[in-house]
């Protein structure tokens, strides 16, 4: 009779799956996208601290985990805690309506192609929970 794996390295296997191990590279945005866990906007403020891009869009609504932990949207929230660790606030745009990954990348991509935005956006990268990587558009090369 053989052994079956344990929670352990069955949890390890499907972890090694999820997490793409990108390498971060100078882009033109860093998309933050919101969650309960405001270390994703400390994380962020401190890749924008490194000169890795000039500004910042901040992605979230109040999610079911949010609703009674933060004050207002998780894109507020996640603004005061970049700015709070150096990033100025105007180098940082809000969607405030997202409530999933989808959403978070529709809805801050017609923010980026509004009139009222003059900039170009070359490259784009995002910073989430670490578990969210494939969700988002990575891909497995």
């Amino acid at each position: 009779m053989t052994e079956s794996p344990s929670t352990d390295a069955l949890a390890r296997t499907l972890w090694d799956y999820m997490l793409l191990g990108h390498e971060l590279a100078q882009s033109d945005l860093i998309l933050v996208l919101g969650s309960n866990d405001v270390r994703v906007a400390e994380h962020a403020a401190g890749l924008f601290a490194r000169g890795l891009a000039p500004l910042m869009v901040c992605s979230g609504n109040v999610g079911r985990l949010t609703a009674t932990r933060f004050a207002r949207s998780e894109a507020e929230t996640f603004a005061d805690v970049a700015v709070a660790n150096g990033v100025p606030r105007d180098a940082i745009l809000l969607e405030p309506r997202a409530t999933n990954s989808g959403e978070n990348l529709a809805f801050t991509r017609a923010l980026l192609e509004a009139p009222q935005e003059d900039r170009a956006y070359g490259s784009i990268f995002s910073v989430r929970r670490d578990f969210l990587q494939a969700r988002c558009g990575g891909d497995r090369r």
